[in-house]
């Protein structure tokens, strides 16, 4: 059986003001968020 693993990645600051999110979607993202 193949097993493939899909992760997102967020990073953010210490405050949580934003937020880039790569997405295990090749064709979306990357996105920044900030509040």
């Amino acid at each position: 059986m193949n097993c493939v693993m899909k992760q997102d990645i967020y990073i953010v600051d210490k405050d949580f003001t934003w937020t880039y999110i790569v997405t295990h979607e090749s064709i979306l993202g990357p996105y920044y968020c900030r509040r």
